[in-house]
């Protein structure tokens, strides 16, 4: 365990409580990982990159990575969006895009696009910028307006948390108007 009494947990002004782990002999140095949950799913062990794939590719109909992980440090997650002082700094959702891949769309700097996926669309602004791979696009999560989950889907999940796969998805970017 812990080591750490509820008690004394309890009476911390901050519900903090120094954790002192218990002293033992590690001359491996190799750290180990146990979850009884896995056990119980059958699980072999934590999902590892080699785990986590999608049955599918990019393709032609699909083309472009779109990675939705991406953290904008004004915000945690969906947090704070209504604030003005971080609204200043990303006022609204974004699609970040390779310049050289917008200019095969047709796609300007501020251009209003649609991601399409297998499973959903989103409309958002896009921008562009050499932060990207010309084989990959950038969309930041936690706006309601441009819900990037509409996405993901829900048919391939992690076996053990349930969580849906949304951190590189194949994608195909259109004008709003279809073209």
């Amino acid at each position: 365990g812990t080591q750490i009494e509820l008690d004394t947990l309890k009476g911390s002004p901050a519900s903090v409580a120094p954790y002192l782990p218990p002293i033992e002999d590690h001359t491996s140095h190799e750290v180990h990982y146990f979850s009884a949950a896995a056990e119980a799913a059958g699980s072999l062990g934590l999902p590892t990159a080699d785990t986590l794939e999608l049955p599918y590719t990019t393709d032609a109909d699909y083309p472009l990575w779109l990675s939705s992980g991406d953290r904008v440090p004004a915000y945690q997650h969906s947090q704070f969006r209504v604030a003005d002082v971080y609204l200043k700094r990303e006022p609204a959702p974004r699609l970040d895009i390779h310049p050289e891949t917008a200019a095969a769309l047709c796609v300007q700097n501020g251009d209003m696009v649609s991601v399409i996926s297998r499973n959903g669309r989103v409309t958002v602004t896009a921008r562009l910028t050499n932060e990207v791979r010309k084989d990959c696009l950038r969309m930041p999560h936690g706006w309601e307006e441009a819900n990037v989950n509409a996405l993901t889907g829900l048919e391939h999940l992690d076996p053990l948390s349930g969580f849906p796969w949304c951190r590189a998805l194949p994608v195909r970017v259109a004008k709003p108007d279809g073209t």
